[in-house]
């Protein structure tokens, strides 16, 4: 993601008498991302659209005669003043959207997070725009062993289906919850050791693992502040590497049906662990979701 400039922009100065120069302002943007499709591109716009302000503002005459031209001069400074402050506030909105991207992606400061699927991002936006208007998602009660199994409210099932149709990631390298992805022949973590229970081969030749969401799609639309997101921050946290995990399939089954979890003898251990990883996750996507309607307002 681009980098807004952080140098600062000149204070404003008062002439007593004879000639008075207006405040110019150094509000300056680096230029815009090569595709629209970037991750916090609508707060890049938002500051590029302030600079504009700020060029227009830097071309008109800044040489007054005082005391005469008090009212003009006062009025050129005045709206110095106001560009900085809206431009350290765009500056201040981005750099906020980029912090909860990059931790909703687990990356450092240096990695950027791949840009969103338009096709993706459209649907995503039709889909928002069906939910009723003064619609509120049910609020959420304390992560259980039942919470994986979340029943989607009607209001939401096309944004739920929208979201859902988005992969959850292409790569077989990276770490999820700090854990690799497990190879063939391995324990399967969601069983004891005396089980013998391993991770087995699956019709692609694979080890039959694949990235599941801690907190369910469906508990996801009902975190507080969701559904005000932008299509394009739906889009991050719903596939955020922060809410996924490698489970095998029964393991994945096991999570969403009391039953199956009998029925295939997964570890009570594992299942309390894996309700205090829901509960953390829980606590920070809402924490990001927050900042990240926060860094939207205008």
């Amino acid at each position: 993601m681009p980098s807004l400039s952080s140098r600062k922009s000149l204070r404003a100065r008062v002439a007593v008498a004879g000639i008075g120069l207006g405040v110019v302002v150094s509000g300056v943007v680096v230029a815009s991302p090569a595709t629209a499709a970037q991750p916090c591109d609508a707060q890049y716009q938002s500051a590029l659209a302030i600079q504009k302000q700020i060029e227009s503002h830097n071309k008109q005459p800044r040489t007054f005669e005082l005391p005469a031209q008090r009212a003009a001069y006062d009025a050129y400074n005045a709206r110095a003043s106001r560009l900085n402050s809206q431009m350290a506030a765009a500056r201040k909105n981005y750099n906020a959207c980029k912090a909860a991207v990059r931790e909703l992606f687990e990356l450092d400061i240096k990695q950027d997070p791949p840009s969103p699927d338009p096709t993706a991002v459209a649907k995503i936006k039709d889909a928002a725009a069906k939910i009723p208007a003064g619609y509120t998602p049910p609020a959420l009660s304390k992560p259980t062993r039942s919470t994986t199994a979340v029943a989607v409210a009607a209001e939401l099932q096309p944004l739920y289906d929208a979201l859902d149709d988005v992969s959850l990631t292409d790569s077989d390298t990276v770490k999820l919850q700090n854990v690799s992805k497990p190879d063939e022949g391995d324990q399967d973590p969601a069983y004891s050791a005396k089980s013998g229970r391993t991770i087995v081969k699956g019709p692609d030749g694979k080890a039959a693992v694949t990235a599941d969401r801690v907190t369910p799609l469906a508990r996801v639309l009902s975190i507080e502040g969701f559904t005000q997101l932008s299509p394009e921050s739906m889009y991050f946290v719903s596939r955020a590497p922060l809410n996924l995990q490698w489970l095998s399939p029964n393991a994945a089954l096991s999570r969403k049906s009391g039953s199956v979890a009998a029925v295939t003898g997964v570890d009570d251990t594992w299942l309390d662990k894996q309700v205090d990883m829901q509960t953390t996750v829980e606590d920070k996507l809402k924490t990001l979701i927050a900042q990240l309607i926060a860094s939207e307002k205008k």
